[in-house]
């Protein structure tokens, strides 16, 4: 059974952790996992990382105006579908993040809702 306490000193050992339905003691260890892929991902979405503060659109409004029609309407549409990928991907993963007890998958969700 899922625990809602902060910290269950009767909780698995990290390395017997389950993905659902599991008992965690509460902390996270990045550096002993059940799985490897799940540090190995957490590592590799911090090291991804980026920020669309970083990214320099400013000039992005006067070539729209080059675009032809047609490249106008695809650039919108772009843009509209991956405003609504973000906003779906948030929504869901949340929703996934609730129902799991390990604490790497946990914090590798958090991760991904963050970005």
């Amino acid at each position: 059974m899922k625990s809602t306490h902060y910290y269950n000193p009767n909780g698995e050992d990290i390395l017997d952790e389950k993905i659902f339905g599991g008992s965690p003691t509460g902390f996270v260890d990045f550096n002993r996992s059940k799985y490897q892929w799940d540090s190995n991902i957490y590592d590799l979405m911090n090291a991804n990382t980026w920020f669309p503060s970083e990214v320099n659109t400013s000039t992005e409004k006067k070539h729209f105006a080059n675009l032809t029609a047609n490249e106008q309407a695809i650039y919108k549409l772009t843009f509209a579908q991956l405003s609504f990928n973000d906003s779906a991907q948030e929504e869901y993963l949340s929703d996934f993040r609730r129902l799991a007890t390990n604490r790497l998958v946990k914090a590798t969700l958090s991760l991904q809702i963050m970005q």
